[in-house]
């Protein structure tokens, strides 16, 4: 979706929880794409890794997830996650704009991002 949403970016993909630590400390990024659904994990587990790490704490996340439940939504949001967005309305369009209003606010500390 990505690719559809026609912005110019790298992507680096991470299956694993246990793999998001090593690679934040060597790799620099702008916006984290989360999906709340991990294999050995949550997407909240992963933007807590993420907020922990001091080389990416400024790291932008955006919490993608099929799980529209107010508690995840709240959770994400409380833990640092610039959008919320449900799988079953995600369209290229609201990604892209998702993705550039969190490139924006990435390293900002205003809670508005």
């Amino acid at each position: 979706m990505i690719q559809s949403a026609h912005l110019k970016c790298e992507i680096v993909e991470i299956d694993l929880l246990a793999k998001l630590e090593g690679i934040l400390i060597y790799e620099e990024f702008s916006v984290a794409i989360l999906d709340y659904d991990l294999p050995d994990g949550t997407g909240i587990e992963a933007q807590q890794i993420i907020v922990s790490c001091k080389e990416n704490s400024k790291l932008s996340s955006i919490m993608i997830t099929g799980n529209d439940t107010p508690d995840v939504k709240n959770m994400a949001l409380r833990n640092g996650c610039s959008s919320f967005l449900l799988k079953s309305g995600l369209t290229p369009g609201v990604l892209s704009e998702a993705i550039v209003r969190a490139a924006k606010c990435h390293g900002s500390p205003s809670a508005n991002c």
